[in-house]
């Protein structure tokens, strides 16, 4: 459940909402951690959209583990909430203080302030991806 997500959030999200929460500003970040380094790749789904509204209709949001380029997801007025996934290489797993960890990243493209879409909004966050929940299993292979 969220409860869960909620631990390893990193920088660059807002609060918790009944939903989700949302990315703020240009980097959001996850940290996943483990109790043995992977031997093989991992997959990572996550329930996402994107703030839309007003005049932009698309959004490109990069993702990356340790610094590198994973998934570059679209989003759509059509095709805005979904479950994406994305594999994460083995290789990318690092050892952390407390054991092997990654941490990934969600860069958008551009945010934007709600109050830009809904003029009668006093919500002056700049949105970037929204997510719903995740979950990770190791690849078979």
């Amino acid at each position: 459940g969220n409860g869960a997500l909620s631990d390893l959030l990193g920088s660059g999200w807002s609060g918790q909402e009944s939903w989700g929460l949302w990315g703020v500003g240009p980097s959001h970040t996850i940290k996943l951690y483990f109790a043995d380094q992977p031997s093989a790749d991992l997959i990572a789904w996550f329930r996402t959209a994107a703030a839309l509204g007003g005049a932009r209709d698309t959004q490109e949001i990069g993702v990356f583990a340790g610094g590198t380029r994973i998934a570059n997801w679209h989003f759509t007025k059509d095709a805005n909430h979904a479950e994406r996934s994305v594999t994460i290489p083995a290789g990318l797993v690092i050892d952390g203080p407390d054991g092997p960890i990654v941490e990934l990243e969600f860069r958008p493209e551009s945010v934007m302030r709600a109050n830009e879409v809904d003029p009668d909004s006093t919500d002056d966050r700049a949105l970037g991806l929204a997510m719903m929940g995740m979950r990770v299993s190791q690849s078979q292979g």
